[in-house]
């Protein structure tokens, strides 16, 4: 129960960061 919670959790989170680094990846190939 409360352990799938928390892995949803979890992977929300890593989504999140894996969206910011993708957004951060594409900045930097997009260049100033």
């Amino acid at each position: 129960g409360m352990k799938v919670i928390e892995n949803r959790a979890l992977k929300d989170e890593e989504k999140m960061e894996l969206q910011e680094i993708q957004l951060k990846e594409a900045k930097h190939i997009a260049g100033p």
